[in-house]
């Protein structure tokens, strides 16, 4: 990363407090305090990452983001019920009528294929993802030139040599292929004496793990299901893979969903700033169950901006991206989080990114975008480009597109290069020390320090795009070394 003297220096930092302190210093050393910006390092693992400060140009306007326009999608509310026909049909017509309202999305609610009437009816009629129900549904999305999100499919699977079902989100593309599944992880076990009995574990598996958000027309899509909006830290999670718009189609009580489906719902909105999508059963399925309905979108500021009325229908709501953004730069809760206080809520085993480095028309480098066309280098985790207004020729930008807790997270893959690290801690702490001795020396042209913060910067700040593993004890070593070294940083 080569910073040369341009109308801003930008720096890819890990946390604020570092921001804050390197800041400080640089104003004093540099002796031009207008002309600095340090900016965080988003933690958002979707590729439209988000940097949560802006900056200003020469001439100190704000710069424009191009290529983020708004998208309609369709919620749906239904009474499924145990008769799989009738259920598709409903489907059907709700696809079509969300479509002809403009939609580029429609989410269908929890259980939409079928609700059985006993625990063995609903094992019972469980497909596969090539049985009758999701080719029906693949077919109606290449029909419609519409993405699909199958709010909770009756999956057949098996546990223990018994038989029981998983509740899976599907999402399916306008082309009818499958782009992603979750399986619900928090089962829906309640038994309110004398009101409702429903124990979701007697006859589901939980989901295993935390899928990261799927790239859609409208945004990145985080998928859940129902019971799951009671957990945060999900949300969170999926956040912080880059998330934009949250679902959590249902099949709420009328106990329940009368005394909190609202309340959670414009909740994971604003904690996580997110879009919240939940399409929703309704009315009575059968003689023992019944549902809340209510389905509804909120926006990241959580506030309700559609809702169904009663009975069968669809919604239609804007998404808006670029709102979402602005409420992210206005309000940056994210830059504030105390990670240091109360640790940091990651998926585990959230396996990789469902998208390819080069599948991607803009970046977004602080709240600017960068086009492909100015992209000249790319991985999974960062990106480097051309100034969009280069005072010198050739000079460039790189931008992690993940943010690493520690630096124990960086060693090589295959488990045997511990001492790679170590040596680059090592190599930083001493970059950091010649910086410091070149930069405190008043007698030193300013042209000089520039220069040789040219050279010493990106070995301190910058520890490469690797994403490695190791043990844990080896990770606490590491943390402390990590932690010691930026204390004596700032």
């Amino acid at each position: 990363m080569k910073l040369g003297p341009t109308a801003r220096y930008v720096f890819i930092l890990r946390s604020r407090e570092i921001q804050v302190g390197l800041q400080r210093s640089l104003q004093v050393f540099l002796g031009h305090p207008k002309s600095i910006s340090i900016t965080t390092s988003s933690s958002f693992g979707c590729k439209r990452n988000l940097s949560m400060t802006s900056t200003v140009n020469s001439n100190n306007h704000e710069e424009r983001r191009e290529g983020y326009g708004k998208a309609l999608i369709g919620v749906c509310q239904m009474t499924a019920t145990s008769v799989k026909s009738d259920n598709m049909k409903t489907v059907a017509d709700l696809v079509a009528s969300a479509k002809a309202k403009g939609s580029q999305m429609v989410f269908l609610p929890e259980a939409c294929d079928y609700i059985g009437e006993s625990k063995q009816q609903t094992i019972e009629f469980s497909e596969t993802l090539d049985g009758n129900f999701m080719s029906y549904c693949r077919e109606l999305a290449v029909k419609h030139g519409v993405w699909l999100s199958i709010g909770g499919f009756h999956l057949k699977g098996s546990t223990n040599g018994e038989d029981k079902i998983k509740n899976t989100h599907v999402v399916i593309d306008s082309e009818g292929s499958i782009r992603a599944t979750y399986s619900k992880s928090h089962l829906f076990d309640l038994n309110l004496a004398g009101k409702v009995r429903l124990m979701e574990s007697d006859y589901v598996i939980p989901g295993d793990k935390v899928g990261p958000p799927v790239r859609t027309p409208v945004g990145c899509v985080g998928l859940s299901i129902c019971y799951d909006m009671r957990f945060p830290e999900l949300s969170l999670a999926l956040a912080q893979q880059g998330a934009e718009i949250l679902t959590y189609p249902s099949a709420f009580t009328q106990v329940t969903g009368m005394a909190h489906w609202e309340s959670v719902l414009r909740c994971r909105a604003i904690e996580t700033q997110c879009y919240v999508v939940a399409a929703a059963q309704t009315g009575k399925h059968n003689a023992k169950r019944s549902s809340y309905g209510h389905a509804m979108v909120v926006d990241p500021w959580g506030a309700v901006i559609a809702q169904c009325s009663e009975g069968t229908g669809v919604c239609i709501a804007e998404i808006d991206l670029d709102y979402m953004r602005k409420l992210r730069l206005e309000m940056p809760v994210w830059q504030h989080r105390r990670t240091d206080l109360y640790g940091r809520v990651e998926a585990l085993e959230a396996g990789p990114s469902t998208f390819s480095p080069d599948d991607q028309a803009h970046y977004q480098f602080g709240h600017v975008t960068v086009t492909s066309s100015q992209v000249f280098y790319r991985t999974a985790l960062s990106f480097a480009c051309v100034n969009i207004k280069p005072v010198l020729p050739g000079r460039t930008r790189l931008k992690q597109k993940d943010q690493f807790k520690y630096l124990g997270s960086l060693i090589s893959s295959d488990g045997r290069n511990n001492s790679e690290v170590a040596s680059r801690i090592a190599q930083a702490k001493t970059n950091f020390q010649k910086m410091k001795t070149v930069l405190t020396n008043k007698n030193i042209s300013i042209r000089t320090r520039r220069r040789a913060l040219e050279c010493y910067i990106e070995p301190i700040l910058m520890y490469g795009c690797e994403a490695w593993t190791i043990s844990k004890q080896t990770q606490k070593k590491l943390e402390a070394t990590e932690m010691w070294f930026l204390r004596r940083m700032l």
